[in-house]
């Protein structure tokens, strides 16, 4: 292309005046004063990567219903809104709403100024819930402990601030973090590619390497050594019970990992596995993490706990219905309004 078919932004990226594009250095070339922008296509890939897309949309769409589930679960039983349980809100509020913007941002590519708000917000919101992951890692590890268990006991003030205290460490932090992202790509100080032509996320890989798998890699590696220590921190508590019933005990602990496992965010190692030529594990990669609020649904909001509240509140509610169906019955057959009452109120 020539020099009027296209313009160099302050970042580096062209934009195409004909196709309305943005390319980011990564994505062209220069060659005697002219443009050449290469697109890479293969049939077989792309076939790939259009079951790809369809398996994120459709395991992302039961997420994001999993995880309002999850949401409504917990802010209607004032009783499962512990400290923990908090954490798991703010893990899946993060989690909902990258899902969300990851569906929406496929048809946002058009639009330039849409689709980097929602490359930085996708940033934003995948390490805010890998945060969260990290804080729900240590303080579970921390409930275990000696120091931990007393802190239950806790007033309600020093509950509500060790909240707070969290609630800055996993919305503040990475809010901060890419802040300072957006400000170096702006100024032209390291390229990250926000805008992007084929989808609103970084479209500089080295930039992806650096700035989000990195910090991610770290993240996971700490809640892999709390995943650890919580579980000998488990087996010593219940070390005399396992004696008295050694194989329901296996059982029980056995679900309680699996439990913990679950919010710990383990699943996203196969994506950084797969880009080293084991393409394969893209298709477990995407399931697994795409259903991420399912596993959460159904570890936590479905839980023993929650399952007998949400039946105590549909027999609530079923026996009102009678009530009700039975008092309008009585009243059609000229019943007085007092033996209604005193139905009403069996």
């Amino acid at each position: 292309m020539n020099e009027d078919e296209f313009v160099v932004l302050n970042n580096k990226a062209i934009f195409v005046n004909s196709s309305a594009r943005f390319y980011n250095s990564s994505e062209y070339v220069w060659q005697n004063r002219s443009l050449f922008i290469c697109e890479n296509y293969d049939e077989s890939t792309s076939k790939n990567d259009h079951v790809l897309i369809i398996l994120t949309d459709v395991c992302m769409s039961i997420s994001i219903i999993a995880l309002v589930f999850v949401l409504v679960t917990y802010s209607l039983f004032a009783e499962l809104r512990t400290n923990p349980s908090i954490n798991l809100m703010n893990l899946s509020i993060a989690i909902l709403l990258a899902q969300f913007l990851w569906l929406i941002g496929s048809e946002q590519t058009n639009t330039p100024m849409a689709c980097t708000a929602i490359a930085v917000l996708l940033h934003y919101f995948f390490l805010v819930s890998f945060m969260w992951t990290s804080i729900i890692a240590f303080d579970t590890w921390r409930a275990f402990t000696a120091k931990g268990r007393r802190s239950m006991a806790d007033s309600k003030r020093k509950r509500l601030l060790h909240a707070l205290r969290y609630m800055a460490v996993g919305w503040l932090s990475a809010m901060v973090y890419v802040a300072i992202c957006v400000a170096l790509d702006l100024t032209n100080t390291v390229s990250i590619g926000y805008q992007s032509s084929k989808v609103c996320w970084m479209s500089n890989k080295m930039a992806v390497l650096y700035i989000f798998t990195a910090p991610v890699s770290l993240i996971l590696a700490f809640n892999f050594v709390m995943y650890i220590l919580t579980m000998k921190a488990i087996n010593v508590t219940t070390a005399q019970a396992r004696a008295a019933a050694d194989h329901e005990n296996r059982k029980n602990l056995f679900f309680i990992y699996i439990r913990i496992a679950s919010a710990m965010g383990f699943t996203w190692i196969l994506g950084f596995i797969a880009p080293f030529k084991m393409d394969f594990l893209w298709y477990p990669f995407v399931v697994l993490n795409g259903l991420q609020g399912l596993y959460i649904a159904l570890a936590f909001g479905l839980n023993q706990r929650a399952r007998r509240l949400w039946k105590m509140l549909f027999g609530a509610v079923t026996m009102t219905n009678k009530n009700n169906c039975s008092a309008i019955t009585t009243s059609n057959h000229g019943i007085t309004s007092s033996s209604i009452v005193a139905e009403t109120r069996l």
